[in-house]
């Protein structure tokens, strides 16, 4: 009995699970009109942008109005000989040089019963003062949004996007001049300016393009398409730098204590230096790893064999050239040291006691002379 229970328990669970998923595809579906191809559609007496549901060629869900495509014959306005539009973005390889059509669409779903043409004294299906604002993000990147926002005075607005993404590859995109276009039945296709993405508000309208009015129905829907572009990113290119030589010098030594650089965007092989004094062992290469072990305690000495002032020179050298700079050029003093003479340590042999003796001798006989002759001694 108790097992019953159990699996009752879980049959009933499961039939609720059911009926609430049917329950809400049924309270999604009602939440925006629904096509039909037979009898009078349900719609709105006022102005609803892009809420129905099931459209048929290739519409689908006017809700999702940004879509993108790659365009495969550099005509964006071509609908024939160009793939589908994509309704979930776009991965693509984004090789350099693909162009890809960003198309926005708009309709207002309010009934053509209140039209002008129809119900002039209560024109309520006409949306006033009708924009889109389009934005795409442009540069360099790997993954690229393309957004609309529509407003109106007497609407709701709404709001789509859609993206391109490049996966690892970073790109340069742009906007291709030229290609911003618009349509609707009443006008066909008219150029718009390049600056209408990423310009702000764009005032449309149907029956008469750029009103700022667009009625009611079908017919009336405008379609903006633009198209990007990817181009390779440019290569920047900074040379090294070679920024600080540090010598020190000792009588006919010069000792090298440190070479600082900076490598920009190459690769640095090592830093020659050059001691100026034109022998064969004058010029030098340290590699990196040389070069960080180097200091004031651990320097490179450079023995010179003749007296003089000479030039040194660091050289950053690089898989971009070779470079070095004013700050990594030094001229030093080479000189002889001075000689100092020994300190003569007492000799107290033979030779310096017979100086001793007759020295005290000569003194004492000077002093005996003068203390007689004061005294008058005889």
């Amino acid at each position: 009995m108790k097992r019953f229970k159990t699996r009752l328990t879980l049959i009933l669970t499961a039939v609720i699970f059911v009926v609430l998923g049917v329950l809400n595809s049924q309270l999604a579906s009602a939440d925006c009109y629904q096509y039909s191809t037979s009898g009078t559609m349900v719609t709105s007496a006022t102005p609803v942008f892009n809420n129905f549901c099931n459209v048929p060629y290739g519409i689908g869900n006017e809700s999702n109005f940004v879509r993108i495509r790659q365009n495969s014959n550099g005509n964006d306005m071509d609908n024939t000989n160009n793939p589908a539009y994509s309704t979930n973005g776009l991965v693509s390889a984004c090789a350099t040089g693909s162009k890809y059509d960003v198309w926005n669409y708009l309709h207002n779903d309010a009934s053509p019963n209140y039209n002008p043409d129809v119900n002039p004294s209560n024109p309520s299906a006409v949306a006033k003062n009708v924009q889109e604002h389009l934005s795409a993000t442009f540069g360099q990147g790997t993954q690229f949004t393309f957004n609309d926002i529509v407003t109106a005075t007497n609407a709701a607005t709404v709001s789509g996007s859609t993206s391109l993404n490049c996966g690892n590859t970073k790109v340069q995109l742009s906007l291709v001049p030229g290609s911003v276009h618009i349509y609707s039945l009443p006008y066909s296709w008219n150029n718009l300016s390049d600056g209408v993405v990423n310009g702000g508000a764009l005032t449309v309208g149907s029956p008469v393009l750029g009103s700022g009015d667009m009625w009611g129905c079908w017919e009336y829907r405008i379609v903006i398409v633009y198209q990007v572009q990817v181009t390779a990113v440019p290569t920047v290119t900074i040379n090294p730098v070679c920024s600080l030589i540090t010598i020190e010098t000792n009588g006919m030594v010069a000792k090298l204590d440190n070479v600082s650089y900076t490598s920009g965007t190459a690769t640095v092989s090592g830093v020659s230096v050059n001691f100026g004094d034109g022998s064969s062992k004058s010029v030098i290469v340290l590699s990196p790893a040389q070069l960080a072990t180097l200091s004031a305690s651990n320097p490179y000495s450079y023995v010179y064999s003749t007296p003089g002032n000479y030039t040194i020179q660091a050289t950053v050298n690089s898989n971009l050239g070779n470079f070095s700079s004013t700050n990594c050029t030094k001229t030093v003093a080479i000189t002889i040291p001075p000689v100092t003479p020994p300190k003569t340590l007492v000799n107290t042999g033979p030779g310096d006691t017979i100086g001793l003796f007759f020295g005290s001798s000569l003194a004492g006989t000077v002093f005996y002379r003068w203390y007689t002759r004061k005294n008058k001694i005889a």
